[in-house]
């Protein structure tokens, strides 16, 4: 997060409720418990398996992932090579983990999801996306969940009126530190759906 932007504590009270949703698949509930709701309620699936992931996209990112892991255990944040991601995965994101999980910062963004967002988030915050406060909220809880589960999470969601994609596939892959045990970093596919005709 910036030096100039602070976290308020009814967020996190919000993304605490959010997040338990996004555990128990409360799918129905996420955007009711946000003070302006969702243009959609979210779909979840935890722990899609590969023959599951329809998009051919985040079928080779989850592959990646599990490829990095395949000694055992989760694949550490080391491994996920940003040359590989910016040659071979435009529509790829690989967060830091900050603030104790209250914050994510994009150290890559894929050249994909710059162009179709009309937005390059490198650098920044998830509490410094472009959008209502209802999405950062929605991608806060939902990244804190796959921190403390540990276990991949696929969510579609529709985007804001305001923006030019409809909506959005996602797929978050936990990565762990050098130790093996807490999650540092997260790769996540992000494709997306329809374009949009946005009203001036």
């Amino acid at each position: 997060m910036s030096e100039q932007m602070t976290m308020p504590a009814l967020d996190r009270q919000l993304v605490d409720a959010i997040e338990t949703h996004v555990v128990a698949g409360n799918e129905g509930s996420i955007g009711k418990a946000l003070p302006n709701g969702l243009q959609a309620p979210p779909r979840l699936r935890w722990d899609p398996e590969l023959e599951r992931i329809e998009d051919p996209q985040l079928a080779r990112l989850h592959t990646y992932w599990s490829d990095l892991g395949r000694n055992g255990g989760l694949p550490r944040s080391s491994q996920a090579d940003l040359l590989d991601l910016q040659t071979q995965a435009p529509y790829a994101m690989l967060l830091d983990v900050r603030e104790d999980g209250w914050d994510f910062r994009y150290r890559y963004y894929g050249s994909g999801i710059a162009e179709r967002s009309g937005f390059d988030l490198t650098g920044l915050s998830v509490w410094e996306i472009p959008s209502t406060p209802e999405i950062s909220i929605f991608f806060t809880a939902c990244y804190r969940a796959v921190l403390h589960h540990r276990i991949p999470l696929m969510t579609w969601h529709v985007a804001p009126p305001q923006r030019t994609v409809v909506s959005w596939d996602r797929l978050i892959l936990p990565l762990t530190d050098e130790a093996g045990g807490a999650i540092s970093r997260l790769l996540v596919g992000n494709i997306p759906g329809a374009w949009r005709r946005v009203r001036d």
